[in-house]
């Protein structure tokens, strides 16, 4: 039942992602100011690559790996995002969000960023924190379902051995030879009142 709701108020701010976010993180792979749009992410341009030489790399027009296409999608970078993995970063995404098939732009549309965080509240504080409840709930009900069939007698037993369970040695303290005046003195009790 838990997990139903769960599932629903995913649906509800997956399907909220994929109507107002559909295709629009897409972006070129050159962040030239000049290029505007998917029709100018065309030609090459000078970049470094990974292992530290300079060449020229194509320009394509891409999504990134996590996105909120379609619902699976979706459903799956709130999931990421409810782990609070790299939500940051998929938070900024849909802020720098402009119109379809143009390049992004730093924060133009900054109530994302207060939508994500409703979000985080919403699932972490109050959806993760009921379903772990649950859980606890059922954990006790299955420890405590034995107790109820057992007599006065061995309930009395289970008392006992639970108390012994926790009872634990003293360890005496012993003086090494040639200190044992001194160890008399600090652990009297005439020391301790001084």
């Amino acid at each position: 039942c838990v997990i139903g709701v769960m599932l629903f108020v995913w649906l509800v701010f997956g399907l909220s992602c994929v109507t107002f976010l559909k295709g629009r993180l897409f972006r070129c792979t050159d962040s030239d100011p000049g290029v505007e749009g998917m029709l100018s992410c065309v030609g090459s341009f000078v970049s470094e690559r990974p292992d530290g030489t300079v060449g020229l790399t194509h320009r394509s027009w891409h999504n990134p790996p996590v996105h909120f296409d379609d619902i699976f999608s979706a459903m799956y970078t709130l999931f990421e995002m409810s782990s609070m993995s790299d939500w940051v970063v998929k938070t900024r995404d849909a802020m720098d969000h402009t119109v379809l098939f143009k390049q992004p732009k730093r924060e133009s549309n900054p109530m994302w960023a207060y939508f994500f965080m409703m979000f985080i509240v919403v699932n972490n504080f109050f959806l993760v924190n009921l379903f772990i409840g649950v859980i606890y709930s059922k954990y006790l009900k299955t420890k405590l379902e034995g107790i109820e069939t057992l007599t006065n007698y061995q309930k009395e037993w289970l008392d006992i051995m639970t108390a012994v369970d926790r009872v634990r040695p003293v360890k005496n303290l012993v003086a090494k030879l040639g200190r044992e005046a001194a160890f008399d003195a600090a652990t009297s009790d005439k020391f301790e009142a001084a």
